[in-house]
């Protein structure tokens, strides 16, 4: 669609029949009464939406990119959060099973009504084979939980390196040395001889297998010393608002330190 601006102009010396003529200004692109659009007006309009629909597209384009990064920013920091609550809910678990294993109070007719019994042996035999094994049979009614516990290792490793890793390394220390304290009692029962030959191995052997107060219990601080590096991981990711955020300056406050 076309514009023209009619113009009166004072008549040109020489040529009297213009004094009242009328001027057709084509293409007067800045005149304020008006400006007559070029023949190509169609395709730049075709051209200025096209730019304007890309435009549109890109904006449009990159809102939506933005809300997918901050959307999988909230579910990584809602899937960590998740992730140390339940950690750190079986270390405090852990800590109780822990407890169950070494709790004094046994029951051997009850507890290892499943052992396995050996030819030729004496009813007094029997009877403190039965209590021995008591922290074995414990130890094998518990093993579905501590697989599960030790699942999570790698993949707390992958998210905060070694510092998730250690606190598990605490907990399979102190469950060998209840493990091997535990075989090594029963085994240590030959026909008469009911007791180790050295006194101190016994006392260390019932430090670990009953939680007996003494110098040489290595599993209970191995155990809280596991939690509270646990805890240094996991509570200020579960408390935090920003979870990213407080983990990158976890993460930068420990390679400091290091």
């Amino acid at each position: 669609m076309s514009r023209s601006c009619r113009v009166d102009v004072p008549a040109i010396p020489g040529n009297p029949r213009k004094s009242t003529a009328a001027v057709w200004v084509d293409h007067a692109r800045h005149s304020w009464c008006g400006l007559q659009m070029p023949d190509d007006t169609p395709s730049l309009l075709s051209s200025l939406q096209t730019i304007a629909t890309i435009i549109a597209t890109g904006g449009g384009t990159y809102i939506a990119f933005a809300g997918l990064r901050t959307w999988k920013s909230e579910m990584k920091g809602r899937r960590d959060i998740e992730l140390c609550q339940h950690v750190i809910a079986l270390f405090y678990e852990a800590e109780e099973k822990v407890r169950d294993l070494r709790q004094p109070m046994a029951y051997p007719a009850v507890e290892s009504a499943e052992r396995p019994k050996r030819e030729g042996e004496s009813d007094a035999e029997g009877r403190l084979r039965d209590t021995l094994y008591v922290p074995i049979a414990r130890w094998r009614s518990q093993r579905d939980f501590w697989k599960e516990f030790f699942s999570y290792k790698f993949r707390m490793k992958a998210l905060f390196g070694q510092y998730g890793a250690e606190p598990f390394a605490k907990v399979d220390e102190a469950l060998k040395e209840f493990v091997v304290a535990a075989n090594m009692r029963y085994e240590s029962i030959r026909g008469d001889r009911k007791e180790p030959e050295d006194p101190d191995l016994r006392k260390e052997f019932d430090a670990a297998l009953w939680g007996h107060p003494s110098a040489s219990d290595k599993i209970a601080p191995l155990m809280h010393s596991a939690i509270a590096s646990m805890e240094d991981v996991c509570i200020p990711i579960v408390q935090a608002r920003s979870p990213a955020r407080i983990m990158q300056r976890w993460i930068q406050k420990k390679l400091l330190r290091s």
